[in-house]
């Protein structure tokens, strides 16, 4: 799917393009489009791979903080650690510390609400030096890491605690830097996110197709059709929203970029709720299982980031208002 064009039409033949053996190959690429292509998927199929911890938050961490890619980084398993017990991504609320050592630094503190965080094999940490909050690489096997399951929304994309007990890390970019990671990944993870939505809006339209009653109850069929039209409207709304924010991500105004990002974010979790309400009023007519995974993809994809009130922020913020 082409997300870097104008809006388009759905086309069915190009929402499944994630296949377990091709999905890394795409969401790793040079570029904005390809995660944003296997989000998209992820949200139509309702997949359970978790793309996210590491296509959308550790990769992209990691390319904000500039350092080259080698070897010794396995971005297609890693996770991003950032937030701590509150769930904010305020760099100034970061409690986690790095100290020095002779052989590199030591990290101590705790990490919430990590995505992907059973299976990573690396771990990028946010964590406060002398210099500022900064962005460390952890190994997940490394003496003094405890991972911890949480209770989340979404049991295919499990949550976790991670208590770092002077682990060894190694800093990525430079001191003080983590202030600006962290804003500028929440920025490229809320495009991504938005895209997982608009998948989910898709399958759901499609959904609630299957459910117009039938032509010969007039009012109850053009009652119907009113309701649909008016999620096509926002689904169109939050489309282009989407689109605009992907295509600015891979520019040169990043205060444009980051703005595109929270208005996305915002635009594309209203259709997604919009949409599912709609759906689970119509559930008795359709599958009860599908419509239960929609709703509870729908609600994990608003609030993973910190819910519609934390984006509002992030959107004025950006703003400068």
């Amino acid at each position: 799917m082409d997300v870097t064009g104008h809006v388009i039409e759905r086309n069915e033949a190009l929402s499944n393009i994630l296949p377990e053996e091709e999905w890394e190959d795409t969401a790793f690429g040079p570029d904005a489009t390809g995660p944003a292509q296997v989000a998209y998927s992820a949200g139509y199929t309702l997949a359970q791979t978790d793309y996210f911890a590491a296509a959308g938050l550790g990769a992209q961490a990691f390319a904000v903080a500039g350092p080259p890619i080698d070897d010794s980084v396995d971005l297609r398993h890693c996770t991003l650690a950032a937030a701590e017990k509150s769930g904010s991504w305020d760099p100034a609320l970061v409690r986690t510390r790095a100290k020095p050592t002779d052989t590199g630094w030591q990290i101590t503190g705790e990490k919430w609400y990590v995505p992907g965080a059973a299976t990573a094999k690396k771990i990028l940490v946010v964590a406060r030096n002398i210099g500022g909050p900064s962005l460390y690489l952890v190994d997940r096997n490394a003496p003094g890491i405890t991972v911890e399951p949480l209770d989340s929304l979404d049991k295919a994309r499990p949550l976790a605690r991670i208590v770092f007990d002077a682990a060894p890390a190694a800093l990525i970019g430079r001191e003080g830097a983590a202030g600006r990671i962290m804003n500028r990944t929440v920025d490229r993870a809320t495009t991504i996110l938005a895209a997982e939505q608009m998948g989910i809006v898709d399958r759901s339209l499609k959904c609630l197709s299957k459910a117009l009653p039938s032509a010969s109850d007039n009012e109850s069929w053009r009652g119907y059709t009113k309701q649909l039209a008016d999620l096509e409207v926002a689904r169109a709304g939050a489309t282009a929203l989407w689109y605009r924010a992907v295509r600015l991500q891979s520019g040169d105004d990043l205060d444009a970029a980051a703005a595109a990002a929270a208005m996305a974010h915002i635009g594309c979790s209203n259709a997604v709720r919009r949409v599912t309400m709609q759906l689970t009023s119509v559930a008795d007519d359709l599958d009860a299982a599908e419509v239960d995974v929609i709703g509870m993809r729908s609600r994990s994809t608003d609030l993973l980031l910190g819910g519609p009130a934390l984006a509002h922020e992030r959107l004025l913020e950006r703003l400068g208002i």
